[in-house]
């Protein structure tokens, strides 16, 4: 397919060294099915940017019905991964990671029907599919040359792992864009949430046309996305069910040979170990000489180095390439490219360094000898890096890809990314892109060919951004927050803040997180005094509690009259630092997790024994995201839970059942009545959770809840306190963390009618 001939204006913030003609010479010509660069319109819609706002809500009702939750296996296994319709033929854009022979696909509608997945690009991230069954299908287009500046805002679109059942539809959020590599990659800031979220995100601009699809995803640097004209250059291999890998970077679209053994192989020669030891460097940041934590191989006499992306130094960064021999050498970053993980470096003094040829991946197969060399293993102060010998295997899943296969037996540590891997003649063959892999899974490395098919990728125009283009309108509407922030209170445990309070009385009434009360709650005061404060009413199953505090003049909030929010809202997470967040999901039902005494018990002739206190190495520790210390110990006998009667383990099971009356979540914070060596007491406990998961970043209590969800990014991680709309007014109470940036929100409507009812 034939795109426009490109139109963009942008400048780089470094010039850019003739790379191609280099690559050209160490590799020779290789296969491409990209194209021309596409064509780029300007954005548009700028000067309405606060209508842009409003209508998010509408925007994502229109496009819904073109995304779908993807499984290997039916009736909700194998995993799930996000997907969008793409033609009205049911064409199916994912994520390479979807590579069963058949696919589950649940419609918008709730209605799963099957699709039968086609052609794949491990270069770009990206595979097509088909649904069966008579079109025409919902879909969102792929528009081809589309701009995606830094700095424009993103309609982001996930499922979420794991919560099929009580949130069906994907999770919305506005975001933007920091980075982006004119029509090969974007990036928006935010990758806390990969945890949790589906693999295959989709990215919309606020007109609501695609803008890509999730190709990776780093902690600490964000996702990455692949644009449309990536997906369009390579659209008719795709339909054709074609692995475009293959077509692309193997000698005649033919990689069946790679997988073949070969004859024993020969002994590496000791010279060509000493001269790809000479030609590795390590890379280091040159503003305070600390490591960018990567490795990389001089390609080219004149000093390019080919190394990974996942540094994330954006194009002109200056760095110290520091040699094997000793010498510390300037240079900056000329590209990078994902998901490949590919970057580009050049020295930029003058001179002739140390090179290593190029080989040719292709000729490594199975049982084929190969070295790898990476500065990971050496300390900070070494300069010669570690050489480790391996050899080829066939890949895992028996598909031929970008990646070169390697022994399992590879030891590869932080550090080592960016490192070469080259042949028994000492070749640069492949190096190594981002992850230490499984221990028994074969180690992955990027074929060298991958380095010139991306040769334009990594020249592509580059711009970034540190703040994005509705900042003015999110300042407006933190600033409306900030002006209410009278009306909320920290609830302190000693010293330490606990919960958020929402004032809703100027009689000293205050609103708050009942499961994080602690036994003499005191609250800090907007204006920094610290009063005392009593406990007038709790409500378990909305884990609300609502204190009195010992003053008179504070100023309450003011309810919303709003009965619904729609999905895609805006709204504010209100307290000491206010957060803007989007309304990501509607108002749905949290079945209540159980809660547990975490121990083992006995039945004895005063009542369940314990007999063990199980392992709580798994919880998290701290005031607001730990369960606390368990006051139980071995030997307790337990006669009671919350004032109720515990005979036999068997009543203790019904006490602490989710659906009891009341309800034992867990999370919940309740009274329980033990003899301990003749006497009897009562301790305070929090409910333990039934499963060892990961539990970081979410509430003790995030269950048993009718809840918005809030996809907000919280410098301050506590909750009780109100969520407002553009206006000031307390659209409903942050009340747990599901997962981390997913704010669970009570609907005002409830919080309103508990307090009405206490009064």
């Amino acid at each position: 397919m034939s795109l426009p001939a490109p139109r963009w204006e942008f400048r780089r913030p470094c010039p850019i060294p003739s790379a191609a003609a280099i690559i050209a010479l160490l590799f020779g010509p290789v296969c491409s099915l990209t194209g021309p660069a596409p064509d780029c319109r300007a954005d548009e819609g700028i000067e309405s940017r606060d209508d842009q706002i409003e209508r998010i809500p509408e925007v994502f009702r229109r496009i819904r019905p073109a995304i779908v939750r993807i499984r290997e296996r039916s009736g909700g296994g194998g995993g799930a991964f996000a997907g969008v319709i793409v033609s009205a033929d049911g064409h199916l854009l994912m994520s390479t990671k979807l590579n069963a022979s058949r696919l589950w696909v649940t419609l918008s509608d709730g209605r799963e029907v099957q699709a039968r997945p086609l052609g794949w690009s491990g270069e770009w991230g990206v595979r097509l599919g088909r649904l069966e069954g008579d079109g025409p299908w919902p879909h969102t287009p792929l528009e081809p040359g589309l701009t995606i500046r830094a700095g424009q805002p993103l309609l982001t679109v996930a499922f979420a792992l794991n919560e099929d059942r009580a949130v069906p539809d994907p999770l919305v959020d506005l975001e933007w864009v920091d980075r982006a590599s004119q029509g090969v990659w974007f990036a928006r800031p935010n990758g806390v949430r990969y945890v949790w979220q589906s693999i295959g995100g989709l990215a919309f601009d606020l007109e609501g046309r695609l803008l890509g699809i999730e190709n990776s995803t780093f902690l600490q640097h964000g996702t990455i996305y692949t644009p449309p004209d990536r997906v369009l250059a390579a659209w008719d291999e795709l339909k054709a069910g074609e692995n475009v890998d293959r077509l692309r970077l193997s000698p005649a679209g033919d990689a069946a040979a790679d997988v073949e053994p070969r004859p024993a192989p020969v002994e590496i020669a000791e010279a060509a170990e000493t001269a790809a030891i000479a030609a590795s460097v390590r890379i280091s940041n040159r503003a305070d000489r600390r490591p960018l934590g990567v490795s990389g191989t001089i390609i080219s006499p004149d000093g390019l180095i080919a190394t990974c992306a996942h540094h994330f130094a954006i194009p002109g960064t200056p760095v110290v390439v520091e040699l094997a021999d000793g010498r510390d050498l300037p240079g900056e970053v000329v590209g990078l490219t994902f998901p490949t993980d590919i970057g580009l470096v050049r020295i930029t003094e003058p001179g002739t360094y140390p090179a290593v040829k190029a080989g040719s991946s292709h000729g490594m197969r199975p049982g084929a000898p190969c070295f790898f060399v990476g500065y990971g293993p050496a300390g900070s102060d070494a300069r010669a890096p570690v050489l480790r010998r391996t050899q080829a295997v066939a890949p895992r899943n028996g598909e031929w890809s970008y990646l070169l296969s390697v022994d399992s037996s590879l030891q590869s540590v932080g550090g080592d990314s960016g490192g070469g891997l080259f042949n028994g003649d000492g070749e640069l063959v492949a190096f190594s892109p981002a992850g230490l892999g499984y221990p028994d899974w074969p180690k992955e490395f990027v074929r060298v060919e991958a380095l010139a098919s991306q040769d334009a990728a990594l020249r592509a125009p580059f711009e970034s951004a540190d703040v994005w283009r509705l900042q003015p309108l999110e300042a407006e509407l933190l600033a409306v927050a900030d002006r209410g922030r009278s009306s909320v209170i920290e609830v302190l445990d000693g010293d330490d803040a606990v919960a958020l309070g929402t004032v809703v009385g100027s009689d000293g009434l205050i609103l708050t997180k009942a499961s994080a009360l602690p036994e003499t709650p005191r609250c800090r005061l907007a204006d920094g005094r610290i009063v005392e404060a009593g406990l007038v009413r709790t409500d378990q199953p909305l884990d609300l509690a609502l204190l009195r505090a010992d003053v008179a003049d504070l100023s309450p909030a003011v309810w919303s009259e709003e009965q619904v929010l729609a999905v895609g809202r805006n709204v504010v997470v209100a307290g000491p630092h206010a957060s803007r967040g989007t309304v990501a999901h509607p108002l749905v039902r949290f079945e209540g997790d159980r809660g547990l005494l975490g121990v083992d018990l006995a039945d004895g002739e005063r009542g369940p024994a314990i007999t063990a206190l199980r392992s709580e190495n798994f919880l998290p520790e701290g005031p607001v995201f730990g369960f606390g210390r368990s006051p139980l110990r071995e030997g307790d006998i337990i006669r009671s839970v919350a004032g109720h009667e515990a005979l036999m383990i068997a009543d203790l099971r019904a006490l602490l059942d989710p659906g009891g009356a009341p309800p034992g979540f867990a999370g919940d914070r309740v009274r329980i009545g033990i003899e301990r060596d003749g006497q009897a007491m009562e301790v305070t406990m929090t409910l333990r959770p039934a499963d060892d998961f990961p539990l970081d970043d979410q509430t003790p209590r995030r269950s048993g809840l009718e809840a918005y969800g809030i996809l907000a990014d919280r410098t301050d991680p506590l909750f009780g306190g109100p969520v407002v709309n553009a206006r000031g007014e307390v659209v409903g109470i942050a009340i747990a963390s599901r997962q981390k940036g997913w704010t669970l929100m009570l609907p005002a409507s409830a919080a309103r009618q508990f307090v009405d009812d206490a009064r």
